[in-house]
């Protein structure tokens, strides 16, 4: 089974970062960019089956028992002695923007509202001060024109989109990614399809970007390209592209030779689809968007197939 260092930084990405690669497999990094986007423009395209459509599903129940340790202690929780050596977790106490905090409690507000003097306060927190019979704002000290308390919807989206974001941050700080990709690996095909959803998960993150790919993601994904018969091709192809957004994946899947992987998957699919002809047929006899767009996916096709001729 193989181990995934997240510590070790791969020499050529190193150089890379510095400048000292110009070109990946002869492509100009400007061009391989651009091909890049062109591919994760024509999949979807071609194929609308998508990883993001499994995002809903309950993936994470079949994860190893090490991702369910390292998810309850990035959530603040520390497991018995036995379950986990804790001196291998440091955890980091995310800093509450004061504007999530309640002005009363200066905890995280989970249902804000506002009253008539425009200040938010958790719900709880002002329905007690309210209660011993107070007529101003704790904050302000305005006396109050009346008691009504109006539910702040924009910030509570807020809040429990900062959560969800901080959850991310942390699951992957606490070591997630790793186990993660064996999963990918060597687990079952379930197995398989909930680590790839959750890696994907993790990786709208950007800091769990860089630990994916320091932790040697790239070629298990390659990997799953060249076999279409493992049922992974969609998964593998989302995870790319998302770290594809970042300079550091960027670089490592350029590395990993991918543009005739790339290429072959599309012309699998295009052929198992029928999509060229679709494609040219579109770009005759559709609608002016439906041609623009079809010959710009047929440019990008060609585009492909001349850079490996």
């Amino acid at each position: 089974m193989e181990e995934h260092d997240v510590t070790a930084v791969d020499p050529k990405l190193k150089e890379a970062e510095s400048g000292g690669a110009n070109s990946i497999n002869g492509i100009s990094k400007e061009d391989f960019g651009k091909l890049l986007i062109g591919f994760e423009a024509i999949y979807p395209t071609l194929k609308e089956v998508s990883l993001a459509s499994s995002l809903g599903s309950k993936a994470m129940k079949q994860v190893s028992q090490q991702i369910q340790t390292l998810a309850v202690k990035a959530a603040g929780e520390v497991p018995d002695a036995h379950e986990v050596d804790k001196s291998s977790f440091k955890h980091r106490s995310p800093v509450i923007p004061d504007d999530f905090r309640c002005p009363i409690s200066l905890e995280l507000m989970k249902d804000p509202v506002i009253m008539s003097t425009g200040q938010t306060y958790e719900w709880s927190c002002i329905e007690k001060w309210l209660n011993a019979s107070h007529k101003t704002c704790p904050k302000t000290q305005q006396t109050l024109f009346h008691t009504a308390l109006t539910p702040n919807y924009v910030l509570k989206s807020l809040i429990a989109l900062w959560c969800e974001n901080e959850n991310k941050v942390a699951i992957g700080a606490a070591g997630a990614i790793p186990p993660l990709i064996d999963l990918l690996c060597h687990g079952t095909p379930r197995g398989k399809k909930d680590a790839a959803t959750a890696i994907f998960n993790l990786l709208i993150y950007q800091g769990n970007k860089v630990r994916a790919v320091r932790a040697r993601i790239v070629p298990p994904l390659m990997r799953l390209l060249k076999d279409p018969g493992g049922g992974m091709v969609d998964e593998a192809l989302a995870i790319l592209a998302i770290l594809a957004s970042h300079q550091e994946g960027k670089v490592a899947i350029g590395q990993a030779e991918p543009i005739t992987i790339l290429i072959e998957v599309i012309k699998t699919v295009a052929s198992e689809l029928g999509a060229e002809e679709a494609l040219k047929e579109l770009s005759e006899n559709g609608t002016d968007r439906a041609k623009r767009k079809a010959r710009n996916v047929l440019k990008l096709l060609q585009r492909a197939e001349d850079i490996i001729g």
